[in-house]
């Protein structure tokens, strides 16, 4: 979940106009956050190790009864339902805006200039790509991050929903479909060369 809002923040950082935040969108920064975020979320979630027992009767890890079953309950809508649909709406909304200031950095008149009419409309056709694979985003995951807070059997659900959502890219966005048959062709070139 979280790595996946991690993604929306490097998109949200690749598209700020401030120089300083865009240098966080780099690969090496990349990695080094990444790598801080996942000692940071395992850090977070040590209590679980400490405070989960093994129920002999149903073969299943079971939270201590008590205090802690009422924190972990607490725990789990915040980790698993609020927070992460917070931070992947903060962060489409966040995309969104820098777009929109990126196209207001560059007057018209000067694109008009510099492109033809075709090219804009391209842009502009892009930018609409964008909107509706975000949209469809937020839609697919805060519900089922509700469901998966609601039965943990969802965890199926939850799983294919990632899957489905590259179906959902291919179906909405001619530019998501036309960079998937670029990466495809990509690879096939690799490995004839490699053969």
């Amino acid at each position: 979940m979280y790595i996946k809002n991690y993604s929306n923040l490097f998109r949200c950082c690749f598209t700020s106009s401030n120089v300083r935040i865009r240098q966080l969108s780099t690969i090496t920064k990349t990695r080094f956050i990444i790598s801080l975020f996942t000692i940071f979320i395992f850090f977070l979630n040590i209590h679980i190790i400490i405070f989960y027992q093994i129920d002999d009767q149903i073969d299943q890890c079971v939270p201590l009864i008590g205090t802690y079953e009422k924190f972990i309950n607490i725990y789990r809508l915040i980790m698993i339902v609020i927070s992460p649909s917070l931070f992947m709406c903060t962060f489409s909304v966040l995309i969104l805006i820098n777009i929109y200031e990126l196209k207001k950095q560059i007057s018209p008149f000067m694109i008009e200039v510099v492109y033809n009419h075709h090219i804009i409309q391209e842009k502009r056709q892009m930018d609409n790509q964008i909107y509706k694979m975000l949209f469809i985003q937020c839609i697919l995951f805060i519900p089922i991050n509700i469901l998966l807070f609601i039965n943990e059997d969802f965890l199926i659900i939850y799983l294919i929903i990632h899957c489905i959502t590259f179906y959902f890219f291919i179906l909405s966005s001619q530019l998501f479909r036309r960079e998937v048959i670029r990466f495809i062709k990509k690879i096939i070139r690799i490995r004839g060369e490699t053969c």
